[in-house]
């Protein structure tokens, strides 16, 4: 019944591939404010990072992923600087990859 699977694929529901992209950007900038803070806690007060997406270098989705598939998120900086970061992400079920996308992000703090 998730609205985000009405009419992608009918007949083989599949979660779009820009959502899949957008849950490892989501994880890939958590890392990010958790680097620059030194520290896994969230305070009361904290803001987000503020950033935007430059550029997709790769993302790839090797399997479907249909209704109710539940999967590890994972993210790694590959590159940083004052300006921009440089993220890999990838999406696992049952500790295979299924998804993975190399995206790079101006941040504006």
């Amino acid at each position: 019944n998730d609205p985000v699977l009405s009419g992608h694929l009918p007949g083989a529901p599949t979660y779009p591939g820009v959502l899949q992209v957008e849950i490892m950007s989501q994880m890939g900038l958590a890392l990010v404010h958790f680097l620059k803070r030194g520290t896994h806690h969230v305070r009361a007060d904290a803001r987000p990072v503020r950033a935007r997406t430059l550029r997709i270098h790769h993302a790839a989705y090797i399997t479907p992923l249909g209704p109710g598939v539940r999967v590890q998120v994972q993210a790694q900086v590959i590159e940083e600087d004052t300006l921009t970061a440089v993220i890999a992400g990838q999406l696992l079920k049952d500790d295979v990859v299924v998804a993975l996308a190399v995206q790079e992000y101006y941040l504006e703090e």
